[in-house]
């Protein structure tokens, strides 16, 4: 289990975006004292809404007409 500190880093976000898609995905963090845990389990379910959430783009170059 990470705590939510370790599981942003691993994710490479930010504490207040991991807790967003903790609460739009309706997980329930394991409390241990004053520390929330993230199971591996989880963490799979997180980091499957991560990849859902990838925007891709696509960059357009028109030949210059001094090509």
């Amino acid at each position: 289990m990470f705590t939510t500190t370790k599981t942003a880093a691993l994710l490479g976000i930010g504490k207040p975006r991991l807790y967003k898609i903790i609460d739009k995905l309706r997980l329930e963090p394991v409390e241990q004292g004053r520390s929330k845990l993230i199971t591996p389990e989880m963490l799979e379910i997180i980091q499957n809404e991560l990849g859902a959430q990838v925007i891709s783009c696509l960059l357009y170059t028109s030949p210059s007409p001094r090509d």
